[in-house]
């Protein structure tokens, strides 16, 4: 940890509370077990409570999950400190860690590094992947400065403060020869630009997002209260990796606004027989707005403010563009 704010004792806690083992804490903290042991004694000694229960499972007691998110932010504060301290001594520089989604990133990363070197130069911008619930985590623990992220928040809402980036509408994603096979009504629909019901494509075979999902979510509790059962083939949380397998003509997809840019651009080199076809859907009504998400901090500096213009004005003209090519 930078400035290291923590006692020894307290980083061998917080090793043995990542890794659920003292063991692995020791370890990890180049001391031996009883070292370890000896550290997490003392802690529970001085606050005058028990940090781990020990049997029938080593777990963190709510004194000890206290004291795990009091360091995490300890941590956060301490990278608020060494970022405005350095900030002030050297204008607009400094790194800036970004949690996204692997194929948001493929989207609009390109687009924002062109803007930040033209603008923020002495930035050094740090991209981690994941879905949404490990990010939230990671943002959390204060692992990562930024989070972009869509649908609801729901771990410590009162910890983060959120931007509106973009609303998502949810589309269904599919091929001529799955139409064929499947409901060659829609051939019909498609001409005509109608949109589809969930009732028009429970036969088809489908690739979804990983369960607990927005999107794979807000499809399950459509399907549930019409009583349907979908044809859930596999769950992929790689949109990149969806639009592949729905190519390739084995299964079909559902995915938000923003992604059919790679609609748009795989459509533009693939063979007729790969092109893909996408659809409106009548009966999701629910939109999913994408979010910044940050950590409440007192300050902050330019150039997280030029980046944030920047990420906004990008977002915005990505979508402007997705909705001329792909008209509501």
């Amino acid at each position: 940890m930078r400035g290291n704010p923590m006692t020894i004792a307290q980083q061998v806690f917080l090793y043995a509370a990542e890794e659920k083992s003292i063991t692995k804490a020791a370890k990890k903290a180049f001391i031996t077990q009883q070292c370890a042991s000896s550290h997490i004694k003392n802690l529970e000694k001085q606050y005058g409570t028990l940090l781990f229960t020990r049997k029938p499972v080593f777990a963190l007691t709510p004194a000890g999950e206290y004291l795990l998110a009091s360091l995490y932010r300890l941590n956060i504060l301490e990278r608020e400190i060494d970022d405005g301290m350095k900030e002030i001594g050297s204008g607009m520089s400094g790194i800036l860690r970004l949690g996204i989604n692997p194929t948001r990133a493929r989207i609009l990363i390109p687009s924002i590094l062109r803007q930040c070197k033209a603008l923020i130069p002495g930035l050094q911008l740090s991209v981690c992947f994941g879905d949404r619930d490990f990010l939230m985590k990671q943002l959390s623990q204060g692992a990562i400065d930024m989070l972009i992220a869509a649908g609801p928040v729901s771990p410590a809402g009162k910890q983060f403060c959120s931007t509106p980036l973009a609303v998502d509408q949810i589309h269904f994603i599919t091929t001529r020869n799955q139409i064929a096979r499947y409901n060659p009504i829609l051939f019909q629909k498609n001409a005509a630009h109608e949109p589809l019901s969930l009732a028009d494509i429970q036969n088809f075979p489908l690739c979804r997002s990983a369960l607990g999902s927005t999107v794979t979510e807000l499809i399950h509790r459509l399907a549930l209260q019409q009583n349907l059962t979908l044809n859930d083939y596999c769950y992929i949380s790689d949109y990149d990796v969806q639009l592949s397998l729905c190519s390739d003509g084995l299964t079909s997809m559902f995915c938000p606004t923003l992604i059919l840019d790679r609609i748009l651009t795989h459509n533009q080199t693939a063979p007729s027989e790969q092109q893909l076809l996408f659809f409106h859907l009548s009966d999701i009504h629910e939109e999913i707005r994408m979010d910044l998400f940050q950590n409440h901090t007192p300050y902050e500096p330019p150039y997280v403010k030029m980046f944030i213009q920047i990420l906004k004005q990008t977002t915005s003209t990505l979508y402007e563009n997705i909705q001329n090519v792909f008209p509501a």
